[in-house]
């Protein structure tokens, strides 16, 4: 029988390499959390971005070189105390604004007046009201204004008939 000079633990063994296992996820899990942040760094959003620059090659933001000593020189000689309401606006649908109709015709040119009554008797009615109409005529060298004055009559006492009687405009 030969003698056995090399026996190898392996209990031991599995130990060690269950450490250096461990060893090794630590270590992975630190350099992915550095290289998370570089890249946090380097593609980050360029306004949170910062990088500081050389005396040799200055970058387009600028320094605003304060000294500690004049900062802690200056005291606050008034405080002012600013505040503001903030209003909250809707923005509503326009509705269209109902044309106003055209322009009245100037009161200096001469005014011609013509009454219009209607075509049937109108004794027994009740006067209401007139409708004037103003039209713009010409007379060579003149503007004058033709002025239909139209009254309206309505039979009195009477509910059942609501009918408003005019005469009928000239064509």
């Amino acid at each position: 029988m030969q003698a056995v000079d090399n026996i190898t633990d392996y209990k031991a063994l599995s130990d060690q390499l269950l450490v250096q296992n461990n060893e090794l996820q630590i270590m992975v899990a630190t350099l992915r959390h550095e290289l998370a942040q570089m890249k946090k760094i380097i593609f980050g959003s360029r306004n949170e971005r910062f990088v500081p620059t050389d005396d040799n090659n200055p970058s387009p933001q600028l320094k605003l070189d304060l000294d500690a000593d004049t900062i802690a020189q200056c005291k606050i000689t008034a405080t002012t105390q600013i505040t503001y309401t903030r209003t909250k606006t809707e923005v509503t649908a326009n509705k269209p604004k109902a044309h106003p109709g055209r322009m009245k015709l100037p009161e200096n040119l001469r005014r011609e007046t013509i009454i219009l009554l209607p075509d049937f008797d109108v004794t027994g009615l009740k006067k209401i009201g007139e409708e004037i109409t103003e039209i713009l005529d010409l007379i060579p060298g003149e503007l004058y204004v033709k002025q239909y004055i139209r009254p309206k009559f309505i039979k009195p006492l009477s509910e059942t008939n609501d009918t408003v009687i005019t005469a009928s405009l000239p064509v």
